[in-house]
């Protein structure tokens, strides 16, 4: 089966800066085009989703990364929509 991006997932922003995760802590993590950077005290998406890199040498890489985290503003998120999970196409 054949499918557009855009008809599996949405796309989201993040406004969250490097030097941000620095100063804060927390529990949960914060992933850049580098891999984990640190932990703040709130998360972006509940759910698993695909990120991908906007900005700088990387750009384009994507990585699968867990629910309850987020990403820098360097990065955007690819989140899984309902269509996507009813084609049973679903990483395990």
């Amino acid at each position: 089966m054949r499918v557009k991006l855009k008809d599996v997932c949405e796309k989201a922003t993040s406004n969250l800066k490097q030097s941000d995760i620095l100063s804060i802590g927390g529990t949960y993590p914060v992933y850049g085009a580098s891999g984990y950077l640190g932990n703040i005290d709130s998360y972006h998406q509940d759910k698993p989703y695909i990120a991908v890199v906007k900005d700088g040498a990387g750009i384009g890489r994507t990585t699968i990364l867990p629910p309850k985290s987020s990403v820098i503003g360097t990065m955007q998120y690819l989140i899984p929509n309902d269509t996507f999970n009813k084609t049973g196409y679903r990483h395990h």
